[in-house]
């Protein structure tokens, strides 16, 4: 793939990203609870424990349940140890995509950002920006045009530093 290909995937997948970053958020916060010290309760009742501290062994109940209680609760901990990990990690990826991009669409003149922020990301037609702007579409199409070279300047870049895999520089 092309540097302008890259990019064009970029801004056209932004509002996806930031979505997906959201989610990702959402749902590594909400792993939170199950966490060692909020499930000892949880194995106390498993293990059929007496409020008055007693031992599993002068119950009726066999030490098998204790046993079973507790490697649930050890898997329990590293999968959701796991999960955290692989979220943490997509999440990172996801962050640092959608803050290049951000960082990229500051360097670009103000109006040129300003059109391809509202077309990609607000959906709105190039004759609804010039509309909106009170301007022709030729001087849209034009910061579109200089916008998108210049973001692809940026990322071909980082593909000849070879930062981004599977895109090709330009010669």
């Amino acid at each position: 793939m092309t540097a302008k290909e890259y990019v064009v995937r970029q801004v056209e997948g932004y509002t996806q990203l930031r979505n997906d970053i959201t989610t990702l958020e959402f749902e590594l916060k909400s792993l939170a609870p199950f966490d060692e010290l909020q499930t000892d309760d949880l194995i106390e009742t498993l293990t059929f424990s007496h409020p008055t501290e007693s031992p599993v062994q002068e119950s009726r109940i066999s030490d098998k349940t204790a046993a079973i209680a507790l490697s649930y609760h050890t898997i329990g901990l590293e999968q959701t140890r796991d999960t955290r990990l692989r979220i943490a990690s997509q999440l990172e990826v996801y962050q640092m995509l959608a803050n290049r991009l951000d960082t990229y669409l500051c360097a670009l003149h103000p109006e040129d950002a300003a059109v391809l922020k509202k077309h990609y990301f607000d959906g709105l037609s190039w004759q609804g920006i010039a509309d909106a702007e009170h301007h022709c579409i030729r001087t849209v199409i034009k910061r579109r045009n200089r916008g998108m070279k210049r973001l692809t300047e940026l990322y071909d870049r980082l593909a000849r530093l070879g930062a981004l895999p599977g895109v090709e520089p330009s010669m």
